[in-house]
């Protein structure tokens, strides 16, 4: 199994670093980015079977990591594509 990220979750991470640098250092930055990227490359492909499927988008599904949602779909060959990951504070609905 292999973890891909689409260009907006890898922008995603990049905004979340930025946000994070500016309100809280870059210190927690750096230990806050490494704790969504092994959630999205460690955890979620051994626990996936514990994530919630998004409702009315079919193969869709989110993990909750601290402050985020990480959105995610297993490909056709079996691997993970992290599509988005998105502050808890967003409605779901306006999650893509």
């Amino acid at each position: 199994m292999t973890v891909h990220f689409s260009e907006e979750a890898e922008a995603d991470l990049f905004t979340i670093g930025v946000w994070t640098a500016e309100h809280f250092g870059p210190k927690q930055m750096v230990t806050y980015h490494r704790l969504l990227v092994a959630t999205c490359e460690e955890v979620i492909p051994v626990m996936h079977s514990h994530a919630t499927a998004v409702p009315r988008r079919p193969g869709l599904w989110r993990w909750h990591c601290e402050r985020h949602y990480i959105y995610f779909r297993i490909d056709d060959v079996g691997d993970f594509v992290v599509v988005r990951i998105l502050h808890d504070s967003r409605p779901p609905l306006s999650h893509s």
